[in-house]
């Protein structure tokens, strides 16, 4: 006979539409919009005002680039943020309150082969994650808008994520379900296995991703005869033989100009941005250029190799003990045997239902530890990123300065790219550590000053 009582909480029937009712959910708390409205009401100092030539900064950008950049800053790292915690609010949410499993096995009634069902499984958690982060994604877009720092339009932005939500639910879904055959197969030693096939990936990327990159993007050979001359004369003098030199259009998405380095073997190449050619003069591009060959000469780019064979065992290696410790001590199994005060603190919410590290459940698990780890890491892979900058720095001056250009041109150099990229000149030290990839600006000016000051002083003493 029924009692009218209500079931517990637990023995309730689950319906398809909490299946698809956490991310709602997530979006719709009114703590998470809160947290939302708070970061817009005090992130931004007054960014803009309008003029006849469209939105530019309301004080002088010559004068007072410092001040923006630091305000830039400020307000990507409060985004940053912000978008932190409501990524591993949503994946917490997801694994803890058994969301992930309800959905699954929403997918399995519908679908009879599992390999489907983990590919849908994949695709909505993935593709989910990506649809709940691109408010975040646009205001960070809009933010770099209104200080210049972006010139693509807004539809246009939004059609180049929407094609990468598409491909990102495509080839994340084929290579989770791959890594969860090996996963199950090997249940000890997959971490090991999937880090060995990680070493001839990145090398292959190195030497063959610049040559497809080319077919992508718009670069083309460097057209200034003088000026590739005298690139490949630094080239040579380093001992480093590069095979080309190519301009990239960058242009018609930001003002930033930029120089990099890629490729390994047939593949070296220097990229020069048409903005860096077009906003400063030869002497100062060459300076940059000899900071990019510096990278060569010093093997930085087999360090980034080494990093890329040995940072997956790392990471491989944690997903496997932090992923098998989640799944021991939050699934169903652990749950039944407990007794006592702690079975009761369990029994709150919904059970995850994960049953071991091979179920596709414990996807999200995965994805929460992925991105903890990539931020806790931060501060290291920073630190080694400045110190390859600094010493590609110093390798520039010392076989540039005085011979090729001017003791003046590096600080002309890093002051005009602070101007332009409104980088942050003197930030504190906690961003510094989590979010500067390259010596602040100031930090590189004050070094070429103290590095001729000492070259100066050891000439005069002899």
């Amino acid at each position: 006979m029924a009692t009218g009582l209500p079931l517990p909480h637990r023995a309730r029937p689950q319906r398809l539409g909490s299946s698809f009712s956490l991310i709602g959910h997530v979006l719709a708390t009114r703590k998470l919009l809160l947290l939302f409205l708070l970061f817009l009401a005090t992130s931004f100092p007054p960014l803009a005002a309008k003029t006849g030539n469209g939105i530019v900064p309301s004080y002088s950008r010559d004068l007072l680039w410092r001040q923006e950049g630091k305000d830039l800053t400020n307000a990507q790292v409060r985004l940053y943020c912000v978008k932190m915690i409501v990524t591993l609010a949503w994946l917490g949410a997801l694994i803890f309150n058994g969301r992930a499993a309800i959905l699954r096995r929403f997918l399995g009634r519908g679908m009879a082969k599992p390999c489907l069902v983990d590919l849908a499984f994949f695709a909505i958690v993935t593709g989910a994650l990506h649809l709940m982060l691109i408010p975040f994604n646009f205001l960070n877009f809009l933010v770099e808008r209104a200080y210049g720092q972006v010139v693509t339009k807004p539809l246009e932005w939004l059609g180049e994520d929407v094609l990468h939500l598409a491909l990102t639910a495509v080839v994340v879904p084929v290579l989770a379900v791959l890594a969860y055959r090996i996963i199950r197969g090997l249940p000890t030693r997959w971490w090991w296995f999937l880090a060995l096939g990680a070493v001839p990936v990145n090398l292959l990327i190195s030497v063959f991703g610049p040559i497809y990159g080319d077919m992508l993007s718009e670069t083309t050979p460097l057209q200034n005869t003088q000026l590739r001359r005298e690139i490949f004369r630094i080239s040579k003098n380093s001992g480093v033989n590069l095979e080309t030199v190519r301009v990239e259009k960058t242009s018609r998405r930001s003002p930033q100009p930029r120089a990099y380095v890629t490729g390994l073997g047939p593949s070296k190449r220097i990229v020069l941005s048409d903005n860096l050619l077009r906003d400063f003069d030869d002497e100062e591009v060459l300076f940059a250029v000899a900071h990019e060959v510096g990278h060569y000469a010093l093997g930085h780019l087999w360090i980034d190799v080494a990093i890329g064979a040995v940072a997956p065992v790392g990471m491989l290696y944690l997903l496997f003990v932090l992923g098998n410790q989640v799944v021991r001590h939050y699934s169903t199994p652990y749950r039944e045997r407990i007794t006592g005060p702690k079975r009761q603190r369990l029994r709150h919410g919904r059970s995850p239902e994960l049953r071991d590290i091979g179920d596709p459940v414990s996807y999200p698990v995965f994805v929460l530890i992925v991105v903890l780890l990539g931020f806790l890491s931060k501060p290291v892979t920073n630190a080694l990123s400045r110190w390859v900058e600094h010493a590609a720095d110093v390798y520039a001056l010392e076989r540039t300065v005085p011979g090729v250009v001017g003791p003046g041109v590096p600080l002309r150099l890093f002051e005009r790219i602070g101007s332009l990229s409104l980088s942050d000149a003197q930030p504190n030290a906690a961003v510094k550590m989590f979010f500067f990839a390259h010596p602040p600006i100031d930090d590189r000016i004050d070094f070429c000053k103290r590095w001729w000051e000492s070259r100066e002083e050891r000439r005069s003493s002899k």
